[in-house]
């Protein structure tokens, strides 16, 4: 394989066709619009787009000989746009001022590809009248063009790859496209059930956000991921992490407060799957994609980055993280932080450090038997932690203290699709507990020996990637349903997401 069809599959780019291609370079005469109908442009004769592979961009190649060389042959080039729907999965844009944006996308660029590029000093221009920064890059296996705009509807990134020395030939071009880009992008979907609403659960639904993930615009307030929810101890904030889009703060009426901006490690935004609050409102992070802890204020500002990454260990490093690094995080009681280091072909460990993020030691979770290795947990107001177990024989609660020792087990009597436990989990006072079935898209109450109190919601029935219905989650998905906090009065906020819509629900119950 070449280094340019590398880098294209690095960017997540696959071509489904591949005709024969006429190498012109003229008028832009011919234009093209992703399935989506959100992303179009124009594009000289005889060149042949395609779109990236799940949409929200597209390729433009030159000739056939383009995508097989290891260097780019003279008067060859190829180009990429990038809408804001595929930007949320290579760099997030939550809000960043402009600069600071195409800074992350040019660093971003480097190290998903394999050439290492050296950038020119960044120009400001105007295309269409909106500000675009734009650089020039060299390396060993070709040139290239960079540029972002700042469309009305999202942050658009172009860049074209071509032989050495032949900016003057194709970086014209590449700004005529330019001029003719236009992101429409979908529109955002917001939902507020009312007691006649067409739905079973409607009436029990307070309120309900639904967004769809691949919305992106200048102010970062738009709901995209949610791996994770912490709400802080005057039940005023609700803290979602937000994978590379950082942290999203709401109010408990479902209002937008502000973005907390992914940390950078590096260069490299944090990649925020876990959130955790503590005794004086600070919040700490889990980031898998830098292998680090982040200790915020909240304001967003970082106080202190915890760990490091060490990749090609055998039998795990105390202390390290490795594998897939740290996917969970809980504050107990006494003020420690507990995560798991989540690791394939090796058993997953629960990492303990002190509240100044001090590492203290760690245990492994061999004794869970699981069928995933990647179960939920949580801690209880007892200091004891919960994991909840998916396991094919029977689904269950165990108990195990803060040295690793198995305290006790709580079978889980069966729901309607079962019993897995694969979403999210919250002990209360009395020993009761709420946990979520992302597989079923249900939501169950249970008592402290694992029967059902209650059950709400159910799985989308249908399309698996439309828009929520009021009590409606997503199902069949390991991704759902990450999110719930109980409050003080016993409402619910859940979280949940599907392949591309995220919402956030508060649930009233009258049990």
């Amino acid at each position: 394989m070449s280094r340019w069809s590398q880098l294209i599959l690095c960017l997540m780019v696959v071509i489904a066709v591949m005709p024969s291609w006429v190498n012109a370079q003229g008028s832009l005469e011919n234009s093209f619009t992703t399935d989506d109908g959100y992303l179009s442009f124009d594009f000289p004769r005889g060149w042949f787009p395609f779109e990236v592979r799940g949409g929200g961009g597209a390729v433009i190649v030159d000739t056939s000989t383009t995508l097989d060389a290891e260097i780019l042959n003279p008067g060859s080039i190829l180009i990429t746009i990038l809408g804001p729907r595929y930007l949320n999965s290579f760099y997030r844009d939550t809000g960043q001022e402009l600069a600071d944006y195409f800074a992350g996308v040019q660093t971003t660029f480097v190290t998903r590809s394999s050439n290492d590029y050296q950038f020119g000093e960044v120009a400001a221009i105007e295309i269409n009248g909106q500000p675009t920064l734009m650089a020039a890059g060299t390396g060993t296996q070709g040139d290239l063009l960079l540029l972002v705009i700042e469309s009305p509807t999202g942050r658009i990134v172009e860049f074209g790859i071509y032989a050495a020395g032949e900016a003057d030939l194709h970086d014209p071009t590449i700004l005529d496209i330019a001029a003719t880009i236009v992101y429409t992008g979908p529109p955002v979907a917001q939902f507020v059930p009312t007691p006649d609403a067409a739905s079973l659960f409607a009436e029990n639904i307070v309120w309900q956000v639904v967004q769809p993930k691949d919305n992106s615009n200048a102010a970062g307030t738009e709901l995209d991921v949610v791996a994770d929810m912490v709400v802080d101890a005057t039940e005023t904030t609700l803290y979602v992490a937000g994978g590379t889009g950082g942290v999203m703060a709401f109010d408990v009426d479902g209002n937008v407060q502000g973005v907390l901006p992914a940390p950078l490690v590096e260069g490299q935004a944090a990649n925020i799957v876990a959130i955790a609050i503590a005794a004086d409102g600070s919040l700490w992070v889990a980031d898998a994609q830098n292998y680090r802890l982040h200790h915020l204020d909240t304001n967003g500002t970082v106080l202190q980055t915890v760990g490091q990454s060490v990749t090609g260990t055998v039998n795990g490093e105390a202390g390290v993280f490795d594998g897939l690094g740290p996917r969970q995080l809980r504050i107990g009681p006494d003020g420690n932080l507990y995560v798991i280091n989540y690791d394939t072909g090796r058993v997953s460990r629960v990492m303990i450090f002190d509240a100044t993020g001090v590492f203290l030691r760690e245990f492994d979770l061999a004794v869970l038997e699981s069928s995933t290795g990647q179960d939920r947990f949580t801690i209880g107001p007892d200091g004891n932690l919960y994991f909840a177990v998916d396991k094919v024989t029977q689904s269950r609660i165990v108990v195990m203290d803060t040295t690793g020792q198995v305290v006790s087990e709580i079978a889980l009597e069966e729901g309607d699709g079962g019993a897995p436990v694969e979403g999210a989990l919250v002990v209360l006072e009395d020993g009761s507990f709420w946990a979520t079935d992302s597989y079923h898209g249900i939501l169950y109450h249970y008592a402290a020996d694992g029967t059902i109190l209650s059950a709400f919601g159910q799985g989308q029935r249908t399309n698996l990637t439309a828009p929520f219905g009021p009590g409606e989650f997503s199902r069949t998905t390991p991704d759902g349903l990450h999110g719930l906090v109980v409050l003080a009065n016993g409402d619910l906020i859940v979280g949940d997401m599907n392949s591309f819509y995220a919402q956030l629900v508060r649930i009233r119950l009258d049990e």
